[in-house]
């Protein structure tokens, strides 16, 4: 963290540059316009930091240069795509649990039911009339960082109990009525078997491998259901995170927890949407909680605000290296670490029926063709969305994470205030 001289001037610049966003496949004047604003941004916030306090701007530096260092070192720059085949327990637990790593794994549900079973039609009969809890939200954003009245809140979504047939209903109308807002099954403590049970037999109650890998059974087993608009901000989970998509496709914008230093965590009060019987929405504060410390960073902002999103959070878009973006299919499992922070975006099933077939007969097996590592503001997820009903359904385990002080002690020292953000 000791660079100096020229190594420092020549490292930050080679790392300045491969920190600009990816503008994917943005064309024409609007990538002209977004290469602009970035390489203004970019040129602002590294004249800012030659006139801001020393001290601070050198801590950045090293800061930046510990996380370029952290990727050489042992987490590379992209995940790892493994066979469940290639990997025991103690190969699961000594290469990705121990070293807090991220890996893509496949064929480990292959065997499941639910792969296979659960369209539809299966799931409305099976569930009946047992009610399932759905959020609710007027923009696809539950759990996050919103300005309600000139502050920020962390909101909460709204709850409501209904059969799982209502909730595909309501995913149909409100896509044709988007004032109504957007539900998203996701509610979470042990949500598969507290409320899916009549369908938690068509997969695993646990599984075995990673069973030993992490010493215990899963602490809770997530149910989730909805569409492309249901986005989840970047956040960390105190648990062992094993993710599973059983249709449609999941895409995880993913850093490590030693890049908290760029990524704005403040304490922000606690509110929560209260959807009216009219479908409009109001956001009431809930004053008997505390604070709650989350990232207001946004990785994919709206192209007419990226030049105020730039300069709020420079340290995500203008220093360190590229998150990683990982894409999870139907039938993939993603083993994500304790803390580790992610962004979530959902494609529905229509559209990954047509992008399996073809990804299914092409030849190449190299990892790179399904992840990458990359940054692109600019380019959110986008695919078809199945009108008639269709959704990304997944589950997911939580595990207890056995933490020691190599990742307690780190991350307190580089976690920021979390009252001020700085």
């Amino acid at each position: 963290l000791t660079s100096t001289g020229s190594e420092t001037k020549a490292g930050d610049g080679a790392r300045a540059h491969e920190a600009r966003p990816h503008l994917g496949t943005v064309h024409g004047a609007a990538k002209r316009h977004a290469c602009f604003v970035l390489d203004a941004v970019q040129k602002e916030a590294v004249g800012e930091m030659a006139s801001e306090d020393a001290e601070e701007a050198s801590t950045v530096r090293k800061l930046s240069d510990m996380s370029h260092e952290l990727r050489d070192l042992y987490l590379g720059h992209h995940v790892d795509t493994v066979h469940v085949d290639d990997i025991d327990p103690l190969v699961f637990y000594r290469e990705y649990v121990a070293r807090n790593k991220p890996v893509l794994i496949r064929g480990a549900v292959d065997h499941w039911p639910a792969l296979h079973k659960w369209n539809d039609a299966y799931l409305c009969k099976a569930m009946d009339a047992a009610p399932v809890t759905v959020n609710w939200t007027p923009d696809g954003l539950a759990d996050a960082v919103k300005q309600v009245d000139g502050e920020a809140l962390f909101v909460l979504p709204h709850e409501e109990r209904m059969t799982y047939e209502a909730f595909l209903s309501q995913l149909v109308r409100t896509r044709a009525d988007p004032a109504l807002g957007v539900p998203y099954c996701s509610y979470q403590n042990d949500s598969l078997r507290a409320e899916f049970s009549a369908v938690a037999a068509d997969v695993e109650e646990s599984l075995s491998w990673a069973d030993r890998a992490f010493g215990q059974p899963p602490e809770a087993v997530n149910f989730w259901a909805g569409d492309e608009r249901s986005v989840t901000t970047y956040h960390q989970d105190p648990y062992e995170n094993l993710y599973v998509v059983l249709r449609g496709e999941k895409i995880f914008t993913l850093l490590p927890p030693e890049d908290v230093w760029r990524m704005y965590v403040q304490e922000r009060p606690c509110a929560k949407h209260v959807r009216r019987e009219d479908g409009t929405y109001e956001v009431v504060r809930v004053e008997s909680t505390h604070a709650v410390p989350w990232s207001h960073v946004d990785p994919y902002p709206d192209p007419s605000h990226v030049q105020d999103h730039c300069r709020l959070h420079p340290r995500y878009h203008v220093h360190g290296p590229r998150p990683a973006v990982v894409h999870v299919r139907a039938g993939e499992l993603l083993y994500l670490p304790s803390q580790h922070f992610h962004h979530v975006q959902q494609v529905a099933s229509a559209a990954h029926a047509a992008s399996t077939t073809s990804h299914r007969s092409s030849s190449s097996s190299s990892s790179m063709d399904r992840i990458t590592c990359v940054s692109h503001p600019f380019e959110p997820c986008r695919g078809d969305v199945d009108v008639d009903g269709g959704c990304c359904v997944a589950v997911n385990y939580w595990y207890d994470p056995r933490h020691d002080s190599r990742h307690v002690v780190p991350l307190r020292l580089l976690r920021p205030d979390t009252r001020t953000g700085t």
